[in-house]
């Protein structure tokens, strides 16, 4: 009985989370203006949304064919949040190549870690600094901006991407190297 309503519940969060990235990629796309930004925007809303269906419990039950299409949306989702943050804080985001590289990088060894022992390794170590350093161009990047909303939007929304990022890298990390309790994943 806990189960089923914990699994009800997960489904409701998830439907919830992906109802309001669904709301926040139209918006701007709908909007038009910045087209760039809008698109990068786009491109993390839908993987995100991608890692939400793909990391459900229910996620067995998914047809044979959209589960490979979600998995490779969830890998590219370190890349897409490092195009976006680039595209929304800097004014030329081909400055940031050396991060929009290691995210390419971070995201080849996600792909092997399907198939290639120790990838998993090299993927999370990946992540773990690319995070960190998304969370310093947010940091570097924050007293040229003009606008004080924006300055503050910068931090917590940076601050919260990154925290979710590491958190997922090192869950992901545990559970593919057995470091987890049994009971944890249950």
């Amino acid at each position: 009985m806990a189960d089923g309503l914990i699994q009800d519940i997960d489904l409701l969060l998830r439907g919830a989370a992906i109802g309001v990235t669904a709301l926040a990629v139209l918006r701007p796309l709908a909007a038009g203006g910045h087209r760039r930004k809008s698109v990068a925007i786009a491109a993390l809303g839908v993987t995100v949304c991608g890692y939400l269906l793909i990391s459900a419990p229910s996620a067995a039950t998914l047809a044979a064919p959209v589960v490979p299409v979600l998995i490779l949306l969830a890998i590219l989702a370190p890349l897409a949040f490092t195009w976006s943050v680039l595209e929304i804080f800097h004014d030329n985001p081909l400055e940031g190549w050396p991060w929009l590289g290691l995210a390419v990088c971070t995201v080849v060894a996600a792909g092997l870690g399907l198939s290639v022992d120790g990838a998993g390794v090299v993927r999370a170590a990946l992540a773990g600094v690319l995070y960190v350093g998304i969370l310093w161009i947010a940091i570097r990047s924050g007293p040229d901006d003009l606008v004080e909303a924006r300055r503050k939007f910068r931090r917590a929304f940076v601050v919260a991407m990154v925290a979710l990022g590491l958190a997922i890298t090192a869950v992901e990390a545990t559970v593919a190297f057995g470091w987890l309790p049994g009971g944890v994943l249950e």
